[in-house]
């Protein structure tokens, strides 16, 4: 066996009798867990904890932890405006109140139509744009 408890039998130490087996029915059990186990338990645990510890990399001098932005109502107060007119561009939410109703029907059966990929339009604008041609313009993702 594996484990304390595997661990105290091989030692030969006795087998818990029924009565401390019982879930909550030891006499200083909590929902069955004896001082002398949880005391086992740690001292068990204790050799991976300290390995653990042992890689832990020290945190950046100058590290702050995380804070969350401050709400609208506290920008809005900020800068005398409406709470509706601010608009939040740092959170992953809509700027604007309220979902689009589209007809999920109409929806379901555009799911296989992908916009025309070559950015056409877009490639002999800027090719206009800079004096080229359009085969010489190349759009993608941003990434450099």
């Amino acid at each position: 066996m594996t484990g304390p408890a595997g661990q105290a039998e091989a030692a030969g130490a006795e087998r818990p009798t029924s009565a401390e087996a019982q879930p909550g029915s030891g006499p200083d059990s909590a929902a069955g867990i004896t001082a002398a186990t949880a005391a086992g338990a740690v001292a068990a645990a204790a050799p991976a904890l300290a390995a653990v510890h042992a890689k832990a990399v020290p945190l950046a001098p100058g590290f702050r932890p995380y804070a969350w932005a401050i709400p609208s109502s506290e920008v809005a107060s900020r800068h005398g405006l409406r709470l509706e007119a601010v608009l939040r561009y740092d959170q992953n939410t809509p700027p604007l109140p309220g979902v689009p109703q589209v007809p999920l029907a109409a929806s379901m059966a555009r799911l296989n139509e992908y916009p025309e990929g070559t950015y056409r339009e877009l490639r002999e604008a800027a090719a206009a744009y800079v004096g080229l041609q359009p085969e010489n313009v190349v759009v993608g993702a941003g990434a450099a």
